[in-house]
C-alpha cells in the first residue's frame, strides 16, 4: 500500500470515529429526552453510514 492510500484510510477512520461519537452523543440525548423513535433512527444511521461510505470509497478505488 502506498502512502496516499494509507492517508486516505486514516481520513476514513477519523470520519468513522466522528460519526460514532455523534451517534453516541445522540443516543445519550435521546435517552435523556425519552424519544425512542429518534433513538432507533440514530442507531440505524450509526450502523449503516460508515460501511456505506467505505463501500463507495472501495468502488471508486477499483476503477
Amino acid at each position: 500500500m502506498d502512502h496516499q492510500g494509507r492517508h486516505r484510510d486514516w481520513a476514513l477512520l477519523k470520519q468513522n470515529v466522528a460519526s460514532f461519537v455523534v451517534g453516541v452523543l445522540g443516543i445519550l440525548v435521546f435517552i435523556a429526552t425519552g424519544s425512542k423513535v429518534l433513538l432507533v433512527i440514530t442507531m440505524v444511521i450509526l450502523f449503516f453510514l460508515p460501511p456505506v461510505s467505505r463501500f463507495r470509497a472501495w468502488r471508486r478505488n477499483r476503477k
